[in-house]
């Protein structure tokens, strides 16, 4: 069976459908966020995205041209549209020679046969698929050069000073250059589908003149519409190119429909894979030459919103700060909600750096419509540490770091540890240590469990004194496509309400395949509680985390007690050190802000003291009199509800 790629081409949300062989690609992506982090953008691998403003579509060209070196066919369409590869659609063409459509839906799919099986077949002994060729007197232009000549947005000089360079560097195509602008069919909109060998060379054909004519014309002076001359013009050497090969080559050469679909954005297919193929497939995108000349290549991924940007700039300053010139940071941040000015920012501290690429990824469109049972300060962020073995196909391990965090030691250092074949690594949670020996109760909708029986019952945990802090980790992003625990985990995150979300679905999921860091890679800064909670942990687990205080590789505020919000929390001067070359340098709390945090703080700590005394005493009456699970139970507890709401 023949590899096909038939790339769809698409800028802006819409209606998209993966197969196997129907494979949608962002263009322009390095002006904005990939809208499905999952699928292919031009930005990525050797690729000219930059210059989407004025090649259009053929950013997705290039990138193919450069990026998919295996397969059979190559060919390109646009999300709106498409070649109808169906033999029994007679559906006649507009003046415009295109097939209308309203919409994306299952009878548009079948009628126009966008399926593997209808591809395969259509390709079967053909060596090139073009648009049907369409008669440019329909617009009433008298030839193809004339055509170019009314465009509205068109500078005939741009087609003539191409035609120049072309017989400069082509003078074997001067014949067909005449014979396709005397001639009244072309082929446009810049569709095609060709053999592998067929569309190197054309792709080789074509950069070659367009680079050349990016030289010898100015577009200072153009609109939007005007500035995308490149994408024009390569309509028409599609033409000429085709023409060339009728007249020197025994080509079997197809002409195919088109169809135009007018609403592209209804929201039913954005994106989703055909149900008669195989799943969503990852794609791997190889290195670019900047990156393999360096002795190593360290994937870091941060998560956080508006809210975190400026300690996402303090985090990554102290990366930058503590990496090796010798290595490549590929570093990421995915968030949901980050305003463009903050994504300028973060670009500037990047823009000078040889050895870093930031890559900012919007992935809300995963949680949109998804229940995730947020409480307190948590907010979806927390989770978007889960999609990153989806995100980046491309590499086997990947350091997750929370995003209020600094660090002091070069990355590649953590990157390297050996993880044993475990599917994460991380630190042991002492905290939740010092949680089951007080015996904390968690949430009341997670059953008000004491933090022990939590991790044990409702956790199902058979080792909780394991159970790990997911601030740093380590993903094997290999062992866990290929145990699909991530899936399990984002279809049990909906399932049922937890205490500290995708922290305790980790360890529900992976417990056994985690290998433990050593503490001083994840040392929490104490949140006011170093002499109250910490001094206080079994004694042990109390040295270890004072000792890794003494140097801690990674400090993470974790908390209320933020530096950015209170400059006496502990290590708040490591934070600000890195925070002084950022855009954010000049942040400063104002007094009266820090006096009332402090004061919240102080007040909502003697409540959540109180409260966590009085449950502690009422428990063993409330489970006496009404056992976990029984109807008077549930019935009190929706009463306790309501009184609680109306007060």
């Amino acid at each position: 069976m023949k590899k096909i790629s038939l790339y769809v081409s698409y800028h802006n949300k819409c209606d998209l459908i993966k197969t196997d062989y129907f494979k949608p690609i962002q263009v322009g992506t390095v002006y904005s966020s990939p809208l499905f982090p999952t699928e292919l953008n031009d930005a990525t691998g050797e690729n000219i995205s930059i210059k989407n403003k004025s090649f259009c579509e053929l950013t997705a060209q290039y990138w193919a041209w450069k990026n998919d070196l295996t397969s059979d066919y190559i060919g390109f369409c646009h999300y709106r549209r498409h070649f109808v590869f169906n033999p029994q659609n007679t559906t006649k063409s507009d003046m415009y020679g295109v097939v209308n459509a309203n919409k994306i839906n299952e009878q548009y799919l079948e009628d126009i046969g966008y399926s593997d099986q209808y591809l395969e077949q259509f390709l079967k002994d053909i060596d090139i698929v073009t648009p049907e060729k369409w008669d440019v007197r329909n617009l009433y232009a008298k030839n193809n050069l004339d055509q170019y000549k009314q465009g509205q947005s068109l500078d005939i000089n741009d087609y003539y000073t191409c035609l120049d360079i072309l017989k400069e560097k082509y003078p074997e195509y001067t014949d067909s250059i005449t014979n396709y602008n005397i001639s009244t069919h072309g082929y446009y909109t810049n569709m095609f589908i060709m053999k592998r060998k067929i569309f190197e060379h054309y792709s080789a054909w074509l950069f070659d003149i367009l680079f050349e004519l990016e030289k010898r014309i100015n577009l200072d002076d153009r609109d939007v519409q005007e500035y995308r001359v490149f994408g024009y013009i390569s309509e028409w050497l599609l033409g000429i190119y085709v023409t060339q090969l009728r007249a020197t080559q025994k080509l079997n050469i197809v002409e195919c429909r088109r169809t135009f679909v007018n609403n592209t954005h209804t929201g039913a297919y954005s994106l989703s894979s055909k149900q008669n193929t195989a799943s969503i497939s990852t794609q791997v995108i190889p290195l670019d030459n900047n990156q393999k000349k360096y002795k190593k290549v360290v994937p870091i991924v941060t998560a956080f919103n508006e809210n975190y940007a400026i300690t996402g700039a303090a985090l990554a300053q102290s990366v930058i700060e503590n990496s090796d010139p010798n290595c490549f940071y590929d570093y990421y941040i995915i968030e949901g909600a980050l305003s463009e000015n903050t994504k300028l920012n973060f670009r500037f501290m990047f823009r000078n750096l040889k050895n870093f690429r930031l890559n900012i990824i919007n992935v809300d469109q995963y949680f949109e419509n998804k229940d995730l049972n947020l409480h307190s300060h948590f907010s979806k962020e927390t989770y978007y540490r889960i999609l990153i073995p989806t995100i980046l196909p491309q590499y086997n391990k990947v350091i997750y770091l929370d995003a209020d965090m600094v660090v002091n030691k070069d990355m590649q250092e953590l990157f390297d540890i050996d993880m044993k074949g475990k599917s994460v690594a991380a630190v042991k949670d002492y905290v939740m240590s010092g949680f089951v020996k007080h015996k904390i109760m968690c949430r009341d909708v997670c059953g008000s469990f004491t933090a022990g029986d939590y991790l044990k019952q409702y956790l199902g945990l058979k080792n909780p004194q394991d159970y790990v802090q997911a601030g740093v980790l380590i993903l094997n992003t290999e062992k866990i496509r290929k145990t699909a625990k991530d899936q399990d985990i984002l279809k049990d995150m909906c399932n049922a309400s937890y205490w500290f979300l995708d922290q305790d679905l980790l360890n529900k999921h992976f417990e056994g395949d985690i290998f433990y860091l050593d503490t001083h890679w994840n040392v929490l800064h104490g949140n006011g509680n170093v002499d109250s909670f910490f001094k206080k942990l079994p004694v042990t687990i109390m040295e270890n985390y004072f000792n890794a205080r003494k140097d801690p590789w990674v400090i993470h505020f974790a908390g209320d007690q933020k530096p950015w919000k209170d400059p006496t929390a502990d290590f708040a001067s490591i934070f600000f050190y890195y925070l002084r070359n950022t855009p954010w340098r000049n942040y400063r709390v104002s007094a009266s802000e820090q006096v009332t945090q402090n004061v919240e703080h102080r007040v909502e700590q003697i409540y959540v003291n109180q409260t966590m005394t009085i449950r502690q005493v009422l428990k063993p009456f409330v489970n006496r009199f009404l056992p976990l699970g029984t109807k008077r139970r549930n019935i009190m507890y929706r009463l306790y509800l309501f009184a609680r709401n109306r007060l």
